[in-house]
């Protein structure tokens, strides 16, 4: 008897430990909600607050069940999205990136901030945003309407010790970040950095192994070089509803290389 009230006691504990994680489990999943594209799809949605925002191929979106009920409307971004904020003085809205934190002061704009990209970008179209520095959050900037920001993460992965503004390189202070003036495409009339809502993707002067990473995020394929230089070949043009080999194809006029491929792999050549 003591030995079957030993097993009972020892199920049932067991089973209150189960059901006490899984349900813990289940509050962690439930706190976040997720809005997510798939690599050659881009996506809208609505946010709670009534935020519109876009996201581009293989970008996610994450916010907290609660997003309306606290202090800040605070997101997160894995990717490349254009939003359309409802503006709140008493709820600021807070998009969080790899890099840095992008504040509200009403307006619309454009962030990329792809994991393994070489740079984060924010690009404000109308109104004003507060750009915040993940590793030096004293330092602060504010865009104004078409202007700029782009941050060099290459550079601010080796440098932890110098002002969030220039790292030594070779013994001569470089910028991490710049900002700049943004202008329509003057072949496109639209601004290049958010021409991929009107499915379009632009290009100009673009090292071939950035742009090969924006390609394999628009028509899903992975492409791999064989020669290294090629990667730094400048490609300057425009897609819209090109397939692969016919972007492959056009980039050829402008560029001397060759491609093959083989199931979903482009493997590029010189």
């Amino acid at each position: 008897r003591k030995m079957a009230a030993a097993l009972l006691v020892l199920i049932i504990m067991s089973a209150g430990v189960y059901w006490y994680y899984n349900k813990q489990a289940a509050v962690i999943a439930d706190s976040l909600n997720e809005i997510s594209t798939r690599y050659g799809s881009r996506s809208k949605a609505v946010l709670p607050d009534g935020t519109e925002v876009w996201l581009n191929s293989g970008s996610r979106l994450t916010y907290a069940t609660n997003f309306t009920s606290g202090s800040t409307r605070e997101v997160n971004l894995y990717g490349e999205a254009f939003f359309k904020v409802v503006h709140d003085d008493k709820h600021p809205f807070i998009i969080h990136t790899q890099s840095i934190d992008i504040k509200d002061v009403g307006t619309s704009f454009n962030i990329k901030s792809y994991p393994n990209d070489l740079t984060t970008e924010a690009t404000l179209i109308n109104g004003s945003i507060e750009i915040t520095f993940r590793r030096d959050p004293a330092e602060k900037i504010i865009l104004k309407p078409n202007q700029k920001i782009t941050l060099f993460n290459d550079q601010l992965k080796e440098d932890t010790l110098h002002p969030i503004k220039h790292v030594v390189t070779n013994n001569q202070p470089a910028d991490i970040f710049k900002i700049s003036k943004v202008v329509p495409d003057p072949k496109e009339s639209i601004v290049t950095d958010t021409a991929w809502m009107a499915n379009k993707l632009i290009f100009r002067s673009k090292p071939f192994g950035e742009l090969a990473r924006q390609m394999e995020r628009w028509y899903n394929v992975k492409i791999e070089f064989e020669n290294e230089a090629v990667k730094d070949y400048k490609i300057t043009g425009a897609f819209e509803n090109e397939t692969i080999i016919q972007a492959l194809d056009a980039l050829q006029i402008t560029a001397p290389f060759r491609y093959r491929i083989k199931n979903d792999t482009v493997t590029i050549s010189k």
